[in-house]
């Protein structure tokens, strides 16, 4: 047994993860030039490990004559500062400290991503749940904001560096001479960093965001420092991602990001652009100088990051900026919660890369939801094949409705389930009956253009091509593009088939609901309803049966597709289930108000034997019931389900 045991003694003593940081300061007098600049003062900090491998981080300017550089440790023991260099030659000032002694227990590392899943260095599995908070409000600023989310469970988050809320190195209050970055808003973001990693939260760092190279979108090109009109050198916005002096100073910028915060496990990823769809070089066809910028400073990134965070970028996943990047971060808004995870789901499952929803709403008053949109965006993502759930917007919405409970609940069930250690998950095959039928509700899960025309309501309501169903039915003016819809459907007895409408084009629209040809209900949307945020509904009867649907829009121009309700059309209890060998998580949730419903459960799947299921309070956080059940050898589960009134959650295991 001796050696065995040895072997598992320097295993554990070999353990790796992340200590607190440390740090060393040294001063540079009479130095030359800029010192934000790369090219005038490239200056390097080599830490020697205790086994002596040596990791070259790059220095920071903290103001006066003082320099500093970070480093997280993944050992205990002795570290020393092994050199320093400028402009690729040795300094030869004293840094202070010298020397740091390791010790203690390791905290989790720095996010990885390990097989197409997210884990910490030290093995710690990582699942992202969290929410936005891209700047401060009035409520509090960003730490407030974590500090909530974390007393819930959270663990990830997106913050912006934006000029509006004092987070933009270069772009503030007063006036800077281009290459000078403002150190007020870098003491800032310590502080935004230090309470992250303290509270457990890995964020999303974003660099960059749409409406400062914007003149249609957000637009805050007018006021950029760089724009030539308020005393800059670029003519327009698009020369942002070419002008060789605004590539020059964003490196410049990025290399100072990496060397003061690069040291944090609470940096989850570089994001290098929000919502990049959206600047002024994509809608004049300059995509590929786009593309070719996200290459760049990519790679600049990854070269200038000894730690290797990951990078990513968010936007529509039509353009060609996800090569570099570590995974894919597309954003949506619609009626649909559980729509909107069910259409991205089938795109990440043909993705090569890892992919979650990295901004989720409701389209229209974002600060409308009480909770529920929220509530079944978080259980249907928990459920989905994308590597995390989807992750709310409207952080102040959150605060507003007091809506942090929504988010107890599902990092509860996650930690109580074992979830995020679990790999190899994938969406399992269930279905539940029930004696009643109950409307089906569903949205769409493109934008502007659509992929499909044609789609079948399937008997436990799936909806066939969703994530191609554009969010907007076009009428004259785009008529070659999405200006009708088909919908084949089977109702068990006569009821309705509705279309609610959350946007009007200016000039109106005018839609038909045919059914087997004939047309079944039309109304004109004028153009006084125009740019008003609200509910149209048109609505036509359907007997029972197998019938084909026909929505068209006649009229002049655009609306945007809130949601569908086919009432009745499939059981009044729907199911979602995900796992794979021995584990796997179900969310059933009821499709009609009223008294709870039971249903008989069938789920294929999981290997045969013994199970423990455990029932979940998706609104308490709590477990409500256990009880075994045994997969028989076809590995075809079937069981009664509790009474559902809402939502209940639950998760099997041996």
């Amino acid at each position: 047994m001796m050696p065995t045991l040895c072997c598992l003694l320097a295993a554990s003593l070999q353990a790796t993860g992340a200590w607190p940081r440390i740090e060393t300061s040294f001063e540079l007098r009479d130095l030359p030039g800029n010192p934000f600049v790369v090219a005038d003062n490239d200056i390097h900090v080599s830490f020697a490990a205790p086994d002596g491998k040596v990791t070259t981080v790059p220095a920071f300017f903290d103001g006066g004559t003082t320099w500093r550089a970070r480093l997280t440790p993944g050992a205990v023991g002795r570290w020393t500062v092994a050199s320093l260099s400028r402009n690729g030659q040795p300094l030869t000032v004293t840094p202070q400290p010298r020397t740091f002694d390791v010790t203690g227990e390791p905290k989790p590392g720095i996010v990885r991503l390990v097989d197409g899943r997210f884990q910490r260095d030290g093995g710690e599995p990582y699942l992202p749940l969290g929410c936005n908070i891209g700047w401060g409000d009035r409520n509090g600023d960003v730490p407030w904001y974590m500090a909530k989310f974390a007393a819930a469970g959270c663990n990830w988050s997106r913050v912006w560096m934006c000029h509006w809320d004092g987070k933009n190195l270069e772009w503030t209050g007063r006036k800077l001479p281009p290459g000078e970055l403002d150190l007020d808003v870098a003491h800032r973001w310590d502080g935004i960093v230090d309470t992250a990693e303290r509270l457990g939260i890995a964020f999303q760092m974003v660099l960059q965001h749409h409406g400062q190279y914007s003149t249609t979108v957000n637009p805050n090109w007018p006021d950029h420092p760089w724009n030539k009109a308020r005393g800059g050198w670029l003519d327009k916005p698009e020369q942002f991602f070419t002008d060789p002096q605004a590539l020059a100073l964003t490196r410049d910028k990025y290399r100072y990001i990496v060397a003061r915060w690069g040291y944090s496990p609470a940096i989850l990823a570089w994001e290098l652009f929000n919502e990049v769809q959206y600047v002024d070089a994509v809608r004049h066809g300059a995509t590929a100088s786009v593309a070719q910028w996200h290459r760049d400073m990519a790679a600049w990134l990854r070269a200038q990051d000894a730690q290797r965070h990951l990078v990513v970028t968010s936007s529509d996943l039509s353009l060609p900026i996800y090569e570099t990047v570590d995974y894919l971060q597309p954003h949506t808004y619609v009626a649909d919660a559980v729509g909107a995870v069910t259409a991205h789901e089938a795109l990440a499952r043909a993705a090569s890369k890892p992919m979650f929803l990295g901004e989720v709403g409701s389209n229209g008053d974002l600060m409308a939801d009480d909770g529920t949109w929220l509530h079944r965006a978080l259980w249907a993502g928990l459920t989905a094949d994308t590597a995390a759930p989807p992750q709310y917007w409207t952080w102040n919405n959150i605060e507003k409705q007091h809506a942090y409970g929504h988010f107890a609940a599902a990092t509860a069930f996650v930690r109580q389930s074992g979830l995020a250690a679990r790999a190899g998950l994938h969406r399992l095959p269930a279905t539940v009956a029930t004696t009643e039928a109950g409307p089906l509700r569903f949205g769409p899960g493109g934008g502007w253009k659509s992929g499909a025309t044609a789609f079948d309501v399937q008997a436990d309501g799936t909806v066939t091509n969703l994530a191609q169903m554009g969010g907007f039915l076009h009428g004259n003016y785009h008529r070659t593009e999405f200006a009708e819809a088909v919908f084949t459907v089977t109702l068990p007895r006569a009821g309705s088939f509705a279309v609610s409408l959350s946007q009007i084009a200016r000039a109106g629209a005018k839609l038909r609901l045919s059914v087997d040809g004939a047309v079944a209900a039309q109304q004109d949307f004028p153009a006084a309803d125009a740019d008003q945020n609200g509910v149209w509904t048109l609505t036509a009867p359907v007997p029972a049966g197998r019938h084909t649907i026909t929505l068209r829009n006649d009229g002049a121009d655009w609306v945007v597709l809130r949601e569908f309700v086919i009432d009745p059309c499939v059981p009044a209890l729907a199911v979602r289930a995900r796992g794979g060998g021995d584990f796997a998580v179900l969310w059933i949730e009821s499709r009609r108000p009223g008294p709870a419903v039971t249903g008989d459960l069938t789920l294929s799947g999981l290997k045969p034997g013994s199970y423990r299921l455990r029932w979940w309070d998706t609104l308490a956080g709590a477990a409500t019931g256990e009880q075994a059940v045994t997969v028989p050898a076809d590995g075809r589960l079937s069981f009664k389900t509790p009474p559902v009134a809402g939502d209940v959650a639950g998760w099997l295991a041996p």
